[in-house]
């Protein structure tokens, strides 16, 4: 199974088996359940998505109940195993949210889906776009087009071929590329029938030029320079994911390609005018290391304090992304930017592993909704032995960055801590009780909970908090319930609660709590004394 399947499939999973399907409204904003409601998936998490935005957004009651009638009719095609008349009958809710009238010629433009085959493109070649059929619709004369638009840039038009598909099977079209392309993009793919767009669908690429023979110039530039393996590790790392990505092992990273390049090559060339700016450096850092075990470089993303004087013993905090985010989102999405402010003012070296692919859970067997005090389990054994792999290297790499930052900076192991967000947070209560010895203290934010087997006692001597926002309905409750026994257990746990916020804005809201909490660790044994402002 490639990355991309198992990223899909995984997905999947998580909205079919999750709350009811209005409960997400609660949560995201309009725009956000339109864009899900709009992406096509598996026939259940396609009707959720759909469902959901139909409760949120201001519909006409006449929409709403087709709407609604459509969804009924796309869960009984899926539970009879018609998958192609779900997809139909879905295809047609999508159109109506849409506002588009419902024709032979739309269901047909609706029915077809165009994708790269690789959304890293070199444009040293052409273009190969995959153009599939979701369910049996009456074809129609239309054509492809095909533009490109760049962040806060106009659409580029690529090209607009007659579209001819094969009787059975996936259709390939070729689009021959400007070389003047470069940078992250989306590639929108327009079905035009009558000289209309009928349907569209948009993939996030990123467009590079000759990446072979820029690799191999950067690997003849390294022999000939001295440098530490943490600065080639940053230099080689964009040339890894890039074959990963390619052999559809992993999507593209939230970051852009090319600043990934840019660093590197930035990297390189500081090697070469004799300076190593990666080695114990300070300030907000994109690195990677060698993983021996998968054979690969995986990345993490470090923020050092610049007030750091290379003798100093600073404590740690280990962060952990939710699921499908990567190294930066704690930095960035969740935080939008506070941790590298707060770690500047407090003093701490901040660290957020990969957890060697988006959706590894740091080990972890279990996800939302999977909270404490239910039963609904997913062990080690769901997805076989290429999940149990995963996990296992998800759980290692963590350790492997742990132990990698706090030998490299000389850090101060007595206070390392452990947080986490959603995904993460379910990693935070699993890596705690799996290497208690590691951690002073944890702090979980609104993550998944699996207690069977789970022996509190192994954490008794570390710190715990239990971050959750009053609009979190995926744990809430469990997290409230898991407070009080935690507490009646004579555990001196610090459970805190923020108004009104939701399942996205839980971690970042609670962050300067979080790290007034770690500070205190210090005077565990006097709480009530007051901490310096810094």
């Amino acid at each position: 199974m490639t990355f991309r399947k198992f990223l899909i499939a995984a997905a999947a999973a998580m909205i079919a088996t999750a709350m009811p399907v209005a409960s997400p409204a609660q949560d995201f904003p309009v725009e956000f359940l339109k864009m899900s409601a709009m992406r096509r998936q598996a026939p259940v998490p396609s009707a959720n998505a759909i469902a959901s935005y139909a409760a949120a957004a201001q519909l006409a009651p006449e929409t709403k109940r087709a709407v609604e009638g459509l969804l009924a009719e796309a869960r009984a095609a899926d539970a009879r195993g018609d998958a192609s008349a779900a997809q139909l009958a879905l295809a047609h809710a999508r159109a109506l949210l849409d506002g588009k009238p419902w024709s032979p010629a739309q269901a047909f433009a609706s029915s077809l889906e165009v994708a790269p085959k690789i959304p890293l493109i070199d444009v040293a070649a052409p273009l190969q776009l995959t153009v599939s059929r979701a369910y049996a619709a009456q074809p129609a004369a239309a054509r492809l087009r095909v533009s490109a638009q760049a962040p806060g840039k106009a659409p580029v038009q690529l090209s607009e071929v007659p579209l001819s598909l094969r009787k059975s099977g996936d259709t390939v079209v070729t689009v021959n590329l400007p070389k003047t392309l470069e940078g992250r993009a989306d590639l929108v793919s327009e079905i035009v029938v009558g000289g209309q767009a009928l349907a569209s669908s948009s993939e996030r690429v990123d467009f590079v030029s000759d990446l072979a023979g820029i690799e191999n110039r950067t690997e003849a530039r390294l022999k000939a320079v001295k440098a530490s393996d943490e600065a080639v590790a940053v230099v080689r790392y964009p040339f890894q994911v890039a074959k990963l990505v390619r052999a559809g092992e992993r999507e593209i990273e939230a970051r852009a390609f090319s600043d990934r390049l840019e660093r590197s090559q930035s990297v390189l060339a500081a090697l070469e005018s004799g300076k190593d700016p990666v080695l114990r450096g300070v300030g907000d850092q994109d690195r990677a290391y060698w993983f021996a075990e998968p054979g690969e470089y995986v990345p993490y993303r470090i923020y050092v304090p610049t007030t750091w004087d290379r003798t100093q013993k600073l404590p740690v905090i280990v962060a952990l992304h939710g699921g499908g985010g990567d190294e930066n989102g704690m930095f960035e999405r969740e935080s939008s930017g506070k941790f590298q402010k707060l770690a500047e003012r407090y003093g701490y070296i901040v660290v957020s592993p990969l957890g060697y692919r988006p959706l590894g859970a740091y080990g972890s067997p279990i996800r939302l909704p999977s909270v404490y005090g239910t039963d609904i389990k997913e062990g080690r054994e769901v997805g076989g032995p290429e999940r149990a792999k995963l996990l296992a290297l998800s759980e290692q790499d963590v350790l492997n960055v742990l132990e990698k930052v706090a030998t490299e900076y000389g850090a101060d192991r007595s206070r390392v801590y452990l947080t986490g967000h959603s995904m993460g947070g379910g990693g935070t209560w699993y890596l705690a009780h799996q290497h208690p010895e590691l951690w002073n203290a944890i702090a979980a934010s609104a993550g998944p909970f699996f207690i069977d087997g789970y022996d509190f006692e192994r954490l008794r001597k570390m710190g715990i908090m239990i971050v959750q926002g009053s609009g979190d309905p995926p744990s809430l409750n469990a997290d409230r319930q898991l407070a009080r026994d935690l507490l009646e257990r004579g555990f001196g746990v610090n459970y805190v609660e923020t108004p009104s916020v939701n399942h996205g804005q839980t971690f970042g809201n609670n962050l300067p709590t979080i790290f007034e909490f770690f500070e205190r660790q210090k005077l565990r044994d006097h709480p009530d004394v007051p901490l310096p402002l810094r």
